[in-house]
């Protein structure tokens, strides 16, 4: 199911960035529950970085955690 595409002046980012901190620790744990920490964040951010998230998120599923974490680092700094 794709997430519910929303204006960017309605997207969270407090919320996002709150996430991304909580994705970034599942990330230096090489936890693979960060594949739902990613779901979380695409649900409330529409369009709004969909593509690196989504990047993210094979990243997890191909237990890439480094370039993963690499890719919502890079992220954080660009938002």
């Amino acid at each position: 199911m794709e997430p519910e595409k929303k204006p960017i002046d309605e997207i969270d980012m407090e919320k996002i960035k709150v996430l991304l901190d909580e994705l970034i620790g599942l990330l230096k744990d090489d936890d693979f529950d960060a594949t739902g920490k990613v779901d979380e964040i695409l649900e409330i951010s529409g369009d709004f970085s969909i593509l690196e998230f989504k990047k993210i998120k094979k990243s997890v599923e191909d237990y890439d955690f480094e370039k993963a974490l690499e890719l919502t680092n890079k992220l954080i700094t660009d938002i």
